[in-house]
């Protein structure tokens, strides 16, 4: 009985040692998939703060868009009112609509060119031709 309690003994610490065995290995497979997943959310909270962060300045600059766009129209009416109260008043002096087409012309040009170079236009060319249809739709809107 002795060598068969000896052969159950060693069979159970056999038994034991390898339950054991596996699950310590299950335990430290379980931490290296923790650690891993732990890695995935550190760099994807590090992502979403970058994420977040740019989100915030486009938003910043879209809003300064905002207000130059609307700071712009309102900018480029003050200048129709201007052509046409111009034109009206050449108008009004009895002036040829191809003279207050010309002179309309002449003025606005010398106006851009003399801009300081911190307010001047890119491309003056669009506000230049709005200015002429300004001044004929004001030369013939009360005549």
């Amino acid at each position: 009985m002795d060598d068969e309690s000896s052969d159950q003994s060693h069979a159970s610490e056999r038994l034991v040692g390898e339950r054991e065995r596996a699950l310590m290995e299950h335990s430290i497979s379980a931490y290296g998939r923790h650690l891993r997943a732990m890695a995935r959310f550190q760099k994807a909270a590090v992502e979403f703060r970058q994420a977040k962060e740019q989100h915030e300045r486009l938003h910043a600059t879209l809003k300064e868009l905002a207000i130059a766009r609307e700071e712009a129209a309102v900018r480029r009416q003050q200048v129709r009112d201007a052509v046409c109260d111009y034109v009206r008043a050449l108008r009004d002096d009895e002036r040829a609509p191809e003279t207050v087409l010309t002179m309309t012309k002449r003025a606005m040009r010398s106006i851009v060119v003399r801009m300081p170079a911190n307010e001047s236009l890119l491309n003056p060319e669009p506000l230049l031709e709005e200015a002429v249809r300004w001044a004929i739709l004001a030369y013939y809107d009360a005549a």
